[in-house]
């Protein structure tokens, strides 16, 4: 009868505390990446506070040498398929249609 009970109450409580860490391992993964722990997801240059000359264009859009967001400059980098807005890079800043800057270290 004590191994009935054991079972009936250990059994439930592992699997909740199983599933208890999957979904804190899986919850700050909703939406787009936090730019504090990875970089910033923007789309619209108005998000911006201040833009270099254009260097060039990519689907449309006008590529800036450089760009100012939230006190921090970013240089051009390269561009990147739309899919990449979701794995951004720390220090990395994307910008529809796929344009990605890198913080300036001066």
């Amino acid at each position: 009868m004590g191994e009935v009970v054991i079972i009936l109450i250990f059994v439930p409580l592992l699997f909740a505390l199983a599933l208890w860490g999957i979904h804190r391992a899986f919850r700050d993964e909703d939406g787009y990446p936090d730019p504090k722990r990875h970089g910033a997801v923007l789309e619209s240059e108005r998000e911006l506070e201040a833009i270099a000359p254009m260097i060039g264009t990519y689907h449309g859009d006008e590529i800036h040498e450089w760009v100012k967001y939230q006190g921090v400059r970013y240089d051009y980098a390269f561009v990147a398929p739309p899919r990449y807005k979701l794995r951004v890079k720390k220090n990395e800043l994307w910008l529809a249609p796929g344009v990605v800057y890198v913080r300036n270290r001066a």
